[in-house]
């Protein structure tokens, strides 16, 4: 699970300065995988809407919402279908991650790898080039295919947010994923592009005689960005819409990208 979160955090860390507004859109699907095929029908895709204002960043999906606010250092997870919302300070989320992290530090030195190609493809209306990333921790492996595409005026914006995040959470979590995280990071901003297509596969990590083995890959993505926009974002973007119910944070999973998000349940409750 560790890895899925990585995977899923790949397209962040690349797009990750002045403080100004920028937006773009964002679709994720599966694509094959063994989790896929066990489920017998691949997931609808999932997509959403990223705003950056300032120190602040929403991501709006059709039934969830995320809104990250730097100054109050506050995560406040929306659900759209419940009219519910919770928050959850820094300070409680890097307490649950610690707490989740006990005791799991991960031996083994964690290998990143990119390159490259030299190959270009057309997508949208922009020539991009592609970076091949490999990552490798405990007996897992991430493949990602990176298509790069020029630089968009206004992206570093959010570039610089995620790198303010980090600054904040500091080194929350399982030191094993953080080192990952780490490596996989500086790797990443070494590039000069818009990460406008990636796709990647995990392989490794099941149990011993597990169907399929760790030669199949368990997962495998893509996601695309889209719809880059330097111009000014509404505030309402990241208001709680009238009549929703506060409810308690806890730990539950916020499409698309699966990390673990503040939820819970009434507050009342």
């Amino acid at each position: 699970m560790k890895l899925i979160f990585l995977t899923a955090s790949l397209p962040i860390l690349l797009a990750t300065t002045a403080l100004a507004d920028f937006s773009y859109q964002e679709s994720t699907k599966v694509t094959g995988g063994m989790m896929m095929h066990a489920g017998g029908v691949a997931p609808k895709p999932q997509t959403s809407a990223t705003y950056v204002k300032g120190n602040r960043m929403a991501r709006i999906g059709p039934d969830h919402g995320q809104i990250t606010d730097l100054d109050k250092e506050t995560i406040t997870n929306v659900d759209y279908r419940r009219k519910t919302y919770s928050v959850m300070t820094f300070a409680q989320m890097k307490a649950m991650m610690t707490q989740v992290g006990a005791g799991k530090e991960e031996a083994g030195k964690v290998d990143v790898s990119s390159h490259e190609t030299g190959k270009t493809r057309v997508i949208g209306n922009v020539t991009a080039k592609e970076m091949v990333m490999t990552v490798k921790v405990s007996g897992s492996q991430i493949d990602s295919d990176v298509w790069l595409a020029p630089m968009v005026t206004g992206y570093d914006e959010v570039r610089q947010f995620q790198q303010r995040m980090a600054q904040k959470m500091g080194s929350a979590g399982a030191p094993g994923m953080q080192r990952t995280m780490q490596e996989a990071a500086k790797a990443l901003t070494k590039t000069n592009g818009v990460p406008v297509l990636q796709t990647s596969s995990i392989r490794g990590g099941m149990p011993a005689g597990a169907p399929g083995g760790n030669d199949q890959p368990m997962i495998e993505t893509s996601t695309e960005l889209s719809g880059f926009s330097s111009t000014s974002v509404d505030a309402s973007k990241f208001d709680i819409p009238a009549g929703f119910e506060k409810t308690e944070a806890g730990m539950t999973r916020m499409p698309p990208h699966g990390a673990p998000t503040p939820q819970g349940k009434p507050a009342h409750q």
